[in-house]
């Protein structure tokens, strides 16, 4: 494949000015902090850089995108996926194409190295249905009062391996998840916590910002959510949940607490090899916890 002039990848030299263009768009714009670099770190970190394509013009980067390659596990097979995030074109550049062009040279680079699929998520889905993109989501965002109990301050420790077992055994369809993606730290939360079943059965992954809760995933024996729901909504202020329409703890929050759902539709996909296209993927759900 040969790039038409002004498109490539991200260089070490570019790699300090580009980064904080994309953390004053996505970060300080928006009254958040903590670089993208820190937050994402399997997908943002400088040893990425290859997959971190921009367009040119001239010495200056006015656009770029970057993408988080991972396996996607099903009972009957593993697949190649690549996330797509941090689509930015320089403010004074915008409406001539860019982020398409970058777009499209992302996904002929993935194509070509044997890549199943492709996933983004955004609120623009005219932009990227004009593109070719199919939009299909089953997200669904959950939002509930936390409660006055006195919170539990007491966090589990990160144990890749043990987490990955529990997900194994509950999670068929899932990311493998890396221990540098066990690391992120998704917008807007200051930070991250796993709560854990004092039975080592299932657990919580949530992030916190002031007195707000955001809900990754919860994992494990249904027969732990009551315990460990009460320890997420234990002291805050509100409780987001970010789910998939019909799991085992969207399922039992519908039943057991007043959380009100809606559903998203943020997730646009693009089908690269066959047996990609033939795929079940509108069955998929990538976390919120995975994304980019």
């Amino acid at each position: 494949m040969n790039p038409l002039p002004g498109l490539g990848v991200c260089t070490v030299a570019e790699w300090p000015a580009l980064l904080a263009a994309l953390d004053e768009t996505f970060v300080t714009e928006r009254g958040r902090s903590g670089s993208l670099a820190i937050r994402f770190p399997a997908a943002l970190g400088q040893p990425h850089l290859a997959d971190l394509r921009v367009v040119r013009d001239g010495a200056a980067i006015v656009s770029c995108c970057a993408t988080r390659r991972f396996d996607w596990h099903t009972p009957a097979q593993s697949w190649r996926g690549a996330m797509i995030g941090m689509v930015w074109t320089r403010p004074g550049a915008r409406g001539r194409g860019h982020a398409a062009q970058v777009l499209d040279f992302t996904l002929q680079a993935l194509d070509a190295d044997g890549v199943d699929f492709a996933v983004l998520w955004s609120s623009l889905p005219h932009f990227y249905a004009r593109l070719g993109w199919q939009r299909h989501d089953r997200g669904v965002l959950g939002v509930s009062a936390g409660t006055t109990a006195t919170a539990t301050r007491v966090d589990a420790a990160f144990d890749p391996t043990l987490l990955e077992q529990l997900r194994a055994t509950h999670e068929p369809l899932r990311v493998l998840r890396t221990a540098d993606a066990w690391q992120a730290r998704p917008l807007p939360a200051a930070h991250t916590r796993l709560l854990a079943d004092e039975t080592g059965a299932a657990y919580a992954l949530l992030g916190e910002q002031d007195d707000t809760r955001y809900v990754y995933e919860v994992v494990g024996e249904p027969g732990c959510f009551p315990a460990l729901w009460a320890r997420i909504s234990a002291g805050a202020g509100r409780v987001y949940v970010n789910d998939s329409l019909g799991s085992p703890f969207h399922r039992w929050l519908v039943t057991h607490t007043a959380t009100r759902f809606n559903a998203q539709s943020l997730a646009h996909w693009w089908p690269l090899s066959h047996r990609g296209r033939a795929a079940h993927w509108r069955g998929w759900h990538i976390p919120w916890f995975d994304r980019i």
